[in-house]
């Protein structure tokens, strides 16, 4: 497939697109999803005791004063998003004098709202990032709270082996998404080129990816844990796991305006430090993570919670969650053999860890 450019793909369909979108105000729990991360399992459990909120440490002091009112949208109701989840759940985002309404905005659609300031943060993907400033976007990424790539390729039961995998259809949410940046990257290192030996199939959001593997509309995808569940119990099998390529890691990106951090570099401190003493309370509190993956992204089936706070936590968490230009290099050099503009493109301008940085030297990161 060929990615479109920014402004005809991205931007002109933005002013339908973010009213649609923009207005799916999650700020209480949505309905069930259809998928794992939904916890639509048969034999669900009470969700855990919701959990007091942490005493946060000694050297992060509450603040007073009016809030700050932001919008902050995220595009996937999974576990890769509970520092968000949790920096709201726990009031962090209080303690900091932040009022942050946190918006579900599928996919890549995240960054034309944040473009045009319905909203003014996004936790998105490093590759959706990187591919609207390639096309002119001044966005800068200020956490990444993901430290390895998450993924397996799950695929139908006849593909047994990658050769099988050969004209069959591989679902991604977008193009340009995390999903997609990840099936190409490693379709290659297991010797596939994706543009020649598969189908690649755009579905619009994980929910819609992980639906169409599941009714058989696409023969694989990538998937994470616990996704992975409902796929495999529906007849889906592991092919490969990301986490054991030479792959960088997802890049879950905290990102916004390079406008805002100029005008507003006080407020967009107050984010980080929320979501970052937040990492600290995911990795030490599973009561009150798996509370709130309950509320945000309505998984209530015990297995459910129990392998999305473990995988997520122990496996894929980023702490600090800094930001490293080797992985952001990675990404560019993927996207420069689809898009002639990504070439040269230095992915240091994309990234400021100074933010991460200061929040951790208050104590923030446990």
């Amino acid at each position: 497939m060929q990615r479109r450019v920014f402004l005809a793909c991205v931007l002109a369909p933005s002013m339908v697109v973010l009213v649609a979108a923009c207005r799916q105000t999650v700020s209480t729990p949505a309905s069930p999803p259809t998928t794992a991360a939904g916890g639509q399992g048969t034999a669900a459990a009470a969700p855990p005791t919701p959990a007091a909120a942490p005493t946060a440490p000694a050297a992060a002091t509450a603040q007073t004063g009016p809030r700050s009112k932001v919008a902050i949208s995220f595009s996937d109701r999974t576990a890769s998003d509970l520092a968000l989840f949790l920096a709201k759940t726990v009031d962090l985002f209080g303690k900091y004098n932040v009022d942050a309404d946190l918006q579900y905005v599928a996919s890549n659609t995240g960054i034309p709202a944040l473009i045009s300031d319905q909203t003014q943060f996004a936790l998105i993907g490093g590759p959706e990032t990187l591919a609207a400033n390639v096309e002119g976007a001044d966005l800068v990424a200020i956490l990444q709270n993901s430290g390895a790539q998450p993924y397996v390729m799950e695929v139908a039961g006849s593909i047994q082996t990658i050769d099988d995998l050969k004209g069959k259809k591989v679902g991604i949410s977008s193009v340009g998404s995390s999903s997609d940046s990840a099936t190409r990257i490693s379709l290659r290192l297991k010797g596939l080129n994706p543009d020649q030996d598969v189908n690649i199939v755009a579905v619009g959001s994980l929910e819609n990816r992980m639906s169409a593997m599941l009714n058989g509309a696409v023969d694989a995808g990538l998937a994470s844990p616990p996704d992975t569940l409902a796929l495999e119990d529906g007849g889906m099998h592991v092919l490969y796991d990301c986490s054991q390529l030479s792959m960088p890691p997802l890049a879950q990106c905290l990102i916004t305006r390079r406008a805002t951090i100029n005008s507003q570099r006080d407020l967009v401190q107050r984010v980080v430090n929320a979501v970052v003493e937040a990492t600290a309370v995911q990795k030490r509190d599973k009561a009150a993570s798996q509370k709130a993956l309950t509320d945000w992204a309505n998984m209530t089936d015990q297995r459910v919670l129990d392998v999305a706070y473990d995988y997520w936590t122990n496996h894929v968490l980023r702490i600090p969650p800094t930001l490293k230009q080797d992985d952001f290099q990675a990404f560019v050099d993927d996207l420069a053999q689809r898009n002639e503009k990504a070439k040269g493109f230095d992915p240091s301008k994309m990234i400021d860890t100074s933010f991460v940085d200061a929040a951790t030297q208050q104590g923030l990161a446990g």
